[in-house]
């Protein structure tokens, strides 16, 4: 995994800019690891996320700074998560060369694999949600000829939460107000982007204090490094 320049990140995101989230999570995993886009698209999805946790934490650290409002009591919760407490998918060199193709089987004998993004765009217009897992597992089973019954479904997708814990990762929380508990999708893919979209902005704008006050060109400034970056822009601002 690499650490991308200023210059390179601010690239990165004006090449997510207009994409649909599920391009935009390809684009930026694929960015900061090095790997083609399309090999990215058909890993696993606990292995692109694992991606995008390793990316995250490169540009902001491994604290990750959540928050979330009450569905009963309605109030806002701030805390943070530990990206290394996580149980992620390992997502090395030889993990995402072995991950096309793996085939695995339930107590039931039934042979499927693990959702990639392609699965995801598949189902992305999908708005039942009992329709939208149908068909993620009959795309994820190898064989065409099994009875897709619920029990078959249900059996498919407890066998692909078992491999693939990263792919749908969810955080128990308690609300310190009234005391509700239940359970918080962590989305890397949103919280990063949110994140870079606050990133850049704050960058564009040291980029445009400097560039009016020195005359120096976009590329120079963001070469500068952050620590120096900062003295310049507290000597113009005075703060």
């Amino acid at each position: 995994m690499r650490s991308p320049s200023s210059e390179e990140i601010l690239a990165i995101w004006e090449a997510a800019l207009a994409e649909h989230p599920l391009d935009r999570a390809l684009t930026i995993a694929a960015a900061f690891s090095g790997q083609p886009k399309c090999t990215v698209a058909q890993l696993p999805v606990g292995m692109r996320d694992s991606l995008l946790f390793q990316a995250r934490e490169r540009v902001f650290g491994s604290r990750l700074d959540m928050y979330a409002e009450c569905p009963s009591c309605k109030g806002s919760l701030e805390f943070a998560v530990a990206i290394d407490h996580l149980p992620l998918s390992p997502c090395g060199e030889s993990e995402i060369a072995g991950a096309a193709g793996m085939v695995y089987e339930t107590a039931g004998g039934v042979a499927y694999r693990l959702p990639n993004s392609f699965d995801l765009a598949a189902i992305a217009a999908t708005t039942d949600p009992g329709e939208a897992e149908r068909i993620l597992v009959r795309r994820c089973i190898v064989r065409d000829d099994i009875e897709l019954n619920e029990r078959a479904v249900a059996e498919v997708n407890r066998a692909i939460a078992e491999h693939d814990a990263g792919g749908d990762l969810e955080l128990a929380v308690t609300c310190p107000g009234c005391g509700e508990r239940w359970d918080l999708i962590l989305d890397i893919a949103s919280c990063f982007w949110r994140e870079l979209n606050s990133y850049v902005k704050r960058l564009v704008s040291e980029v445009d204090i400097l560039a009016r006050a020195y005359g120096w060109p976009e590329r120079d400034i963001l070469n500068l490094t952050p620590a120096r970056r900062a003295i310049y822009l507290q000597m113009v601002t005075g703060s």
